[in-house]
């Protein structure tokens, strides 16, 4: 598929786009859709064999203050359209997240055999946190580790999310309160180059987006 670029806001800057909670859509929750099956799902993926644990409404519900601006923010994103202030807020929250998985989310890379098939309620991989403002990875191997990101955007409004580990160098700049980033292997990072960790897709759905496919490129980026 192909994707146009789109920039994305370095994070540093969520926390002003958590404080937009004005304008709720009434989109409901997505995990609990089964009709529409995410495309880029192959037909011999295997599904996860261990049974889903038994959920009630609460336990998709925002559980805390912040939850519930974070979902207010998610939704005012899908009601104008903006991809970017809802990736912001799904990584934010793993309340909220919750409640925009497709049904089944496609997973490959580190201890997967070839692509599986999770369950929305089995799925707990997410591989990206938000920490004082800040992207990192959810079992970064040091403290110093953080995420950046590339968005892109395709023409029928799929989203792609490429993710790299990095740490940054501590020379702040202008606008940049942690300096210069590079890759885990002291090379400059390059938004789009060989080193990212992996990738994840989101559908248009309901109004809104739902996270279909967990890619991971290597080991090092499995939680």
């Amino acid at each position: 598929m192909r994707y146009r670029p789109r920039s994305i806001t370095h994070p540093a800057k969520i926390a002003a786009l958590l404080l937009l909670t004005a304008g709720c859509s009434s989109a409901p929750p997505l995990a609990g859709d089964d009709k529409a099956q995410p495309a880029s799902i192959q037909p011999n993926a295997t599904v996860a064999k261990t049974a889903p644990p038994m959920r009630t409404p609460q336990d998709s519900a925002p559980t805390t203050e912040s939850d519930r601006l974070i979902l207010q923010q998610i939704k005012s994103a899908c009601k104008i359209g903006n991809a970017e202030r809802f990736v912001n807020a799904f990584v934010a929250s793993a309340a909220v997240r919750r409640q925009y998985l497709a049904p089944e989310v496609l997973y490959s890379g580190p201890g997967a055999s070839g692509q599986v098939r999770l369950l929305a309620a089995d799925y707990d991989r997410f591989p990206i946190e938000m920490f004082d403002y800040y992207w990192r990875p959810v079992q970064p191997r040091s403290a110093d580790e953080y995420v950046e990101i590339v968005m892109e955007q395709s023409q029928d409004d799929r989203i792609a999310i490429e993710w790299t580990r990095v740490r940054y160098d501590g020379h702040a700049g202008e606008g940049d309160g942690l300096g210069t980033p590079f890759t885990l292997d002291g090379k400059p990072y390059q938004p789009g180059g060989p080193y990212s960790d992996g990738m994840l897709l989101f559908e248009p759905a309901k109004g809104c987006w739902r996270l279909i496919e967990d890619i991971r490129y290597a080991a090092s980026s499995a939680p």
